[in-house]
């Protein structure tokens, strides 16, 4: 009895002075309209936040582009193509390098890559 206690006291002593790790697992999806979606909403995540506003509301921003991304089963996107787009060279650049080696809060099968395609536009 005395050595649980002791081994309760050890316990609960260095429960204090542990780093707390939370090991939260990133959820698997399987099905290229979710995947899309789920890039989408981190962009228009991002977007709310503030990316790119200043940008936008002086107007130096304006148009739309047409990406075609690769995630790979880690949830990394691995390449980015702009398809379409009527921004300037700058931007075009910009846009693709703000979500090449993005890594997102998901991951895909094992070995499973997919290809989605995001239209943005920039008012």
């Amino acid at each position: 009895m005395a050595t649980l206690k002791r081994i309760t006291t050890i316990l609960a002593f260095a429960s204090l002075f542990a780093p707390v790790v939370v090991h939260a697992q990133r959820p698997v999806l399987n099905d290229a309209e979710v995947v899309r979606d789920s890039v989408q909403a981190a962009i228009t995540r991002d977007r709310a936040e503030g990316l790119w506003a200043e940008v936008i509301a002086s107007g130096d921003l304006k148009g739309s582009a047409v990406l075609d991304m690769v995630i790979d089963d880690k949830g990394r996107c691995e390449s980015v193509l702009i398809r379409e787009s009527d921004l300037p060279i700058k931007w075009k650049n910009a846009v693709k390098d703000q979500w090449f080696d993005r890594r997102f809060a998901f991951k895909l099968a094992k070995n499973h890559k997919q290809k989605i395609t995001i239209t943005l536009q920039f008012p």
